[in-house]
């Protein structure tokens, strides 16, 4: 028996294998596909609970294929915005209300730097609600365009409701944890305060802390603690944890992967936050 030849045969069979094996999509437009999530649904529904009336308008920037807006609130408007074209074509091809276009940033360098040609969106009126899931661009800018007394729903990861939680025109209304699916609509500021004592951050989680003081003080000194004096580590982590990139539970300082500044109440990136923006003197 011939083995090269045995061997060659086998390769052969299975490239030719491979070569009439279909692909997934025939094409790219194929793989654009809209859909609508259970999940957020109730999260929506259970958010909205605790306003007075459905929204009649909804912007949503950087959407993607998400048209969970629209199931949750047949009866609202609902404005979809993003910059990929493949996206926008889908939701205008099953006839949803679509912008192939950019919002700002509510970074200036970001602006500066944008390398999509898209135009500038602006909404023609000023929503009821305005929906931020995973954008990656900062709520600063686009959230003026709510009117007043409306509505921001918005999710932490990336940093979105820590954000919103500094804005003066807007207030903490509601969380869905989507670990147990419940509402907490009591008082929302521990999850934007910081925990910012060793004693706090020792007493929550031990083995955080030990990894945070080995970051703050060597690896060394954290080896003779009744030697060296390791106390107030945690307001030096913070200090240099500032404007650092937050991603789940680990936050990325100086080349190195540390556990993210915890809160007084503790939550997931993917929680949803209820903001309501106040009425102006005019107005209220």
């Amino acid at each position: 028996m011939n083995v090269g030849r045995f061997i060659r045969n086998l390769v052969g069979m299975a490239e030719q294998e491979i070569a009439i094996e279909p692909p997934p999509y025939a094409n790219e437009e194929q793989q654009i596909r809209l859909y609508t999530s259970e999940s957020l649904s109730q999260c929506y529904r259970l958010l909205m609970s605790h306003v007075a009336g459905d929204p009649q308008s909804i912007l949503y920037p950087c959407c993607g294929t998400d048209v969970t807006p629209s199931s949750v609130f047949p009866e609202a408007k609902v404005t979809y915005v993003d910059v990929d074209q493949n996206a926008i074509g889908a939701l205008k091809s099953e006839g949803y209300q679509a912008f192939c276009a950019r919002v700002p940033s509510g970074r200036s360098e970001k602006d500066s730097l944008s390398q999509h040609e898209a135009p500038l969106f602006t909404p023609e009126t000023n929503p009821d609600l305005l929906i931020l899931l995973n954008p990656q661009i900062s709520p600063n800018d686009v959230i003026s365009w709510v009117r007043d007394r409306g509505y921001v729903i918005c999710n932490n990861y990336h940093g979105t409701a820590d954000e919103m939680s500094v804005q003066g025109a807007f207030s903490p209304i509601a969380r869905f944890d989507i670990s147990n699916d419940s509402i907490d609509d009591g008082s929302l500021a521990g999850y934007f305060t910081l925990l910012s004592t060793d004693e706090e951050y020792r007493a929550r989680d031990p083995e955080a802390y030990r990894e945070i003081q080995r970051f703050v003080y060597g690896r060394f000194r954290t080896l003779f603690p009744k030697i060296f004096n390791l106390g107030n580590a945690i307001p030096q982590y913070l200090a240099r944890a500032k404007g650092c990139h937050e991603m789940f539970g680990s936050i990325f300082i100086e080349g190195r992967t540390l556990p993210k500044p915890m809160r007084v109440k503790p939550s997931n990136v993917d929680d949803l936050f209820l903001f309501q923006k106040k009425a102006t003197t005019a107005q209220s």
